[in-house]
């Protein structure tokens, strides 16, 4: 609203009219130039008939200095770049002072004395002349009267001077004139700047209305608000340019609709939109509701949606206006802190103090940790609640400076309860800084690690301590071991390690339970940390296995090889001393292996190896004793350990082969063979059986191997079954304990049988009394179920076991097979004779065929069948040799029939 005089002008609205009025007056210029010119040259030319051309010449020169003075004003004015409007205003005024005084001077140059008509013709040339003037000058009225007053005030000083009655009426009509034309003039003038004014007027609105939208079309952008309007009457739509930024399209690309705005829309929100503005539509309500938009790209945006129902006077709904404002940071903020809140009240203590560390807020976790409520932490100091008599001053000292250096400190620290109790607590101090980099807050949060402390501590025992015994554990032992030969190293004194086993301590845990075993061990474990000093280890290795680390023995090796045999001879009459386990008493004994050590000359588990070692030598003489590492004992171990190895191979690389004992009467005829086993290493050659037979038993191939071996010799039988000259023969093929106490041992000997296709009475399974003697029940049962099948069975190495009528009546065999330890002696020991005789009667007596092996000589042979014994096996009759030669042998002999 103007609040100014109408007649006073702002420095805004004169600086507007001056920016309007110099244009226009100096485009007026050329016109007026050329107006000015004509009118002179006309003038000049009537008045050159009653003038002196001299007059008529000053005169014009005059003129034309002033009209060449506005037309180089002209063209500098057209020249400036940025014309400043009072200047060149300024000096048009002062060129058209100068035409006017020109054209005042015609006046009085150019006016006859005597001729009234030319008189009367000047005085209407300078009246159309300022006529013209008052026309063109109208927007500038200085410059008008600058113009018209010098002109006409010659004209009409020229009259009055002439003082007739006609002149001085003339010059009344000239300054009647001058009235009027200044009247008008002003009208005009008024009327033209009153419109400047108003066009400015509406510039500086139209200005400000634009800068006012384009301040708002910015704070909607910056706020992320979008505007829109709903004509319902015509169904028609209009956003704001962020309206369409926030649908993720540039503004105007598309032509608002309802269409396009519900294809922005989320296909999961809208139906949930739709219906919301339907709602607000027929009940004339306000709504606002949040939903998601999908931009063009994929990407989706969180917006709020407000409008309002426009009604008409009549109240029904014409349009719906609103806002759109992308909330999805402020959603995002929203949600930080809500997720904020709830770490704030995390199972984690978290204190807040201000700068000079009182306590400004705590949660719930600190005051369950601690003890003390919120109220009672408030306003104390930080370093009150967290100090405990485990840490001294330099640590609280060194723990506030490393905070106010580094602006964190992190670790573990024990602090007080309420209650006076101490815990142990994983703190982290940090302190909050604001935009300028000075420290605002500090944030303290930290939990009580009592358990995992207590659970460390359970896992370090589990790591290094054996939990039945709680001796050291194999792990614990090695370090213990390392750090005895680095203690050997330097004080240059021996120690030892005992290696110690507990004699058939399986046998306890088979016969009496697990539970009673570990109570043993239990007592052992006692007992062994008794006979030992302080400085040594007794550490459980695992089982019934035990290893004792001897320290500070004597620098010299017999004294110390004594004393490191005193202390296993004290823990080996200790173990042997009788435990009351639960009541009763159970006897133990141990074998112990021993390796010294001095310096550092042996590794870790090269000592381990050795003391392992000198056990199982211990073993090997009877147990309950005690052995020193030796050498030799271990080279074989070596050679054991490397045949150990190749055997778990051979079966896989085909290293193994039958061989073919013949089995005959007495009278040459061939009954079959027995198939025996073979190792052609591929290093070593052919090993005896005597060398792996033992190991495979030891190491559990043996039944793996008995497979392929009973396979084999069936594939052979096969074989022979094809052939008429060797049809008939039987073939023996030994059993092992444990391949033939497995539970499916029936079940794979009847399929081999029936995938090899043979006749079962030719097979001849050779089982030892103490397999047999093992488990009765079970051996009966298999064995009838094979005999079913046809399968035969002989009793190996009979005599050398428990021989007795009593089993011998139970079992189905076919066959006893004396042993060679007895065959070997006949006619040089009369009790093999008499042990002989026996089998032979016994056998007999059962109805079993009986056949020796062994005999190599021809009167072992001829003793044998004196005792009516007629069936041989031996070197007397043939080695064992490869399958080619065994059929070769075959094949050379005399056809000889079966009695």
């Amino acid at each position: 609203m103007n609040t100014h005089p109408k007649n006073v002008r702002t420095t805004a609205e004169t600086a507007a009219l001056r920016s309007q009025q110099v244009p226009i007056l100096y485009a007026s210029i050329p016109v007026s130039l050329l107006g000015n010119a004509l009118i002179a040259l006309i003038l000049a030319g009537i008045q050159s008939q009653v003038l002196a051309a001299s007059a008529l010449l000053i005169w014009l020169t005059v003129l034309g200095v002033a009209l060449a003075f506005r037309w180089l004003l002209l063209l500098r004015y057209r020249k400036a770049s940025q014309p400043e409007p009072d200047l060149w205003l300024r000096r048009f005024r002062l060129s058209m002072l100068a035409t006017g005084v020109a054209w005042g001077l015609a006046s009085i140059l150019t006016f006859p004395v005597n001729t009234l008509p030319h008189q009367a013709f000047l005085a209407f040339a300078i009246a159309g002349l300022t006529a013209g003037a008052n026309t063109t000058l109208s927007v500038d009225r200085q410059s008008l009267l600058a113009f018209t007053l010098p002109t006409l005030i010659g004209l009409i000083t020229r009259l009055l001077t002439a003082g007739t009655t006609m002149h001085i009426a003339m010059a009344a009509m000239v300054m009647l004139y001058l009235l009027f034309t200044d009247m008008i003039a002003r009208r005009t003038h008024a009327a033209i700047v009153e419109n400047i004014l108003l066009r400015h007027a509406g510039t500086l609105r139209e200005q400000a209305l634009r800068s006012s939208m384009e301040r708002m079309k910015q704070a909607q952008q910056i706020a992320h608000l979008g505007s829109f309007e709903w004509d319902l009457r015509n169904n028609t739509l209009q956003w704001s340019d962020e309206h369409f930024r926030l649908w993720g399209l540039p503004p105007h690309s598309a032509t608002p609709s309802q269409a396009l705005f519900l294809r922005g829309i989320h296909p999961d929100d809208t139906d949930k939109v739709a219906q919301t503005i339907g709602n607000a539509r027929r009940s004339r309500q306000r709504y606002t509701l949040n939903h998601r938009v999908v931009w063009p790209d994929g990407s989706e945006r969180y917006m709020q949606n407000r409008g309002e129902v426009v009604t008409d006077t009549v109240g029904n709904a014409v349009a719906i206006k609103g806002t759109v404002q992308d909330i999805t940071e402020r959603r995002q903020t929203e949600e930080d802190l809500r997720i904020a809140a709830i770490a704030f009240e995390s199972l984690e203590g978290i204190v807040i103090t201000d700068t000079q560390k009182l306590i400004l807020k705590v949660n719930r976790a600190f005051t369950h940790i601690t003890g003390y409520s919120s109220a009672e932490a408030i306003g104390n100091p930080l370093g009150a609640l967290l100090k405990s008599s485990y840490h001294d001053s330099d640590f609280y000292r060194q723990l506030w400076q490393t905070l106010d250096n580094e602006g964190s400190w992190q670790g573990e620290i024990w602090s007080s309860r309420k209650n006076g109790e101490a815990f142990p607590a994983a703190l982290n101090l940090t302190s909050v800084t604001a935009k300028d980099g000075v420290t605002s807050h500090y944030v303290a949060t930290f939990f009580d690690i009592t358990e995992q402390k207590k659970s460390a501590a359970l896992i370090h025992n589990l790591a290094f301590y054996d939990p039945l015994t709680e001796l050291p554990n194999r792990r614990q032992m090695q370090d213990k071991l390392q750090f005895a030969l680095l203690a050997g190293l330097k004080h240059h004194q021996h120690g030892a390690l005992l290696f110690i086993d507990l004699d058939k301590f399986k046998e306890l845990n088979d016969t009496k339970g697990h539970h009673i075993g570990d109570l043993l061990l239990v007592e052992i474990a006692k007992r062994m940390k008794r006979c030992v000093g302080n400085d040594d280890t007794v550490s459980r290795q695992g089982g019934d296995e035990f290893v004792v680390i001897l320290t500070h023995l004597s620098d010299d090796f017999d004294e110390a090889t004594a004393q490191a045999e005193q202390v296993a001879e004290k823990i080996r009459d200790a173990i042997n001393q009788p435990f009351n386990l639960q009541g009763q008493d159970h006897y133990s004994s141990t074998s112990i292996g021993i390796s010294l050590f001095r310096h550092n000359e042996f590794s870790v588990d090269e000592l381990l190896l050795r003391a392992d070692t000198a056990m199982y030598q211990a073993k090997r003489c009877g147990r309950n004793t005690i052995r020193f590492f030796d050498p030799t004992t271990h080279a074989a171990m070596e050679v054991r350990i490397g045949l150990e190895a190749d055997l778990r191979t051979a079966l896989l690389n085909n290293e193994f082969s039958l061989y073919y004992q013949i089995q005959t009467l007495d009278s040459g005829y061939i009954t079959g063979a027995e198939a025996l086993l073979r190792w052609h290493h591929p290093e070593q050659g052919l090993i005896a059986p005597v060398k792996f037979i033992p190991l495979t038993e030891e190491i559990g191939l043996i039944t793996e191997i008995g497979y392929w071996t009973l396979e084999t010799a069936c594939i052979q039988l096969k074989a022979w079954a094809d052939n008429p000259a060797t049809a008939h023969l039987q073939l023996s093929v030994n059993v092992s304990p444990r391949q033939f106490h497995q539970d499916q041992f029936v079940e794979k000997v009847s399929a081999i049988i029936t995938n090899t296709g043979i006749d079962a009475s030719k097979l001849k399974l050779e089982l030892t009394e103490s397999l047999v003697l093992d488990d009765m029940n079970d051996t009966i049962k298999k064995m009838n179920r094979l005999k079913k099948m046809g399968v035969q069975f002989s009793l190996d190495d009979f005599g050398t076991g428990y021989s007795s009528l009593s089993y011998l009546t139970q079992l189905p065999l076919d066959q006893l097979k004396i042993d060679k330890s007895f065959v070997h002696n006949l006619t040089l020991k009369n009790a093999d004779n008499v042990i002989v005789q026996t089998i032979i009667g016994m056998a007999i007596t059962l109805g079993l065929d009986v056949i020796a092996e062994g005999v190599e000589t021809a009167e072992q042979a001829a003793f044998l069948k004196a005792n009516y014994c007629y069936h041989y096996q031996g070197y007397l009759f043939g080695k064992p040799v490869p399958l080619a030669e065994f059929e070769a042998a075959l094949a050379a002999m005399p056809p000889i029939k079966q009695d």
